[in-house]
């Protein structure tokens, strides 16, 4: 939310501070080629502003602009004064996660180990783009299916058997840093579970669904 903020307050400038031209329509691409912003101007001068990495877009209606928030298919509208005075005065409170940076992630990747009713059918591993440190596709990363490191595998499992109740299905991130694995996230809630690279472990999945039946 707060990215899609502020890639569309900065575009608000842009639009404010340029004459609207009816019917004009801008593609703005980054030097990364990480995202792509669109700007598309009505005849009134009213403008939709969107990233093609969020479905969050803004928009520019009557010479205020609008935040609108896609969450579970449904938008939220607001205006982008409201919100960044809401977030300047600690009101604005949205579930977060931080976590501590590690510069591994850069030259060794990111492990995602697949468990299904506790045993390992795969992983993946994922690297950021250069002179990047996220792995995610929108930024450049790549994925590729591996096998990992038999410690790497173990502190998965240890992952695991900490939970007070066994997942029928779970995915463990973390990186092989060079003091050992050290686990990111625990998924246990509709985690991506990489079965394109992997269709045999989608078979797998199906008969331990069957299984707790």
């Amino acid at each position: 939310m707060r990215r899609a903020l502020s890639i569309i307050a900065l575009l608000a400038t842009l639009v404010v501070s340029a004459p609207a031209e009816a019917g004009m329509r801008v593609v703005y691409d980054d030097p990364g080629k990480t995202k792509q912003l669109r700007i598309e101007v009505a005849d009134n001068g009213d403008a939709r502003i969107a990233d093609s990495a969020s479905a969050d877009y803004g928009l520019l209606v009557g010479g205020e602009f609008y935040v609108v928030s896609i969450e579970g298919g449904k938008p939220t509208v607001a205006r982008l004064k409201d919100v960044a005075a809401a977030i300047d005065q600690g009101h604005l409170r949205r579930p977060a996660m931080v976590q501590p940076f590690l510069e591994d992630i850069r030259t060794r990747g990111e492990w995602s180990l697949i468990f299904i009713d506790g045993e390992l059918t795969h992983a993946m591993l994922k690297h950021p783009a250069t002179e990047d440190f996220r792995v995610h596709a929108t930024y450049g990363g790549t994925s590729t299916r591996a096998t990992p490191p038999l410690g790497v595998v173990e502190a998965g499992r240890r992952t695991l058997a900490a939970l007070s109740v066994a997942p029928l299905y779970a995915r463990v991130d973390g990186v092989d840093t060079r003091r050992g694995f050290v686990v990111m996230e625990l998924e246990v809630h509709e985690p991506s579970l990489y079965f394109g690279p992997a269709p045999e472990a989608a078979l797998v999945f199906a008969d331990a669904i069957v299984r707790r039946l």
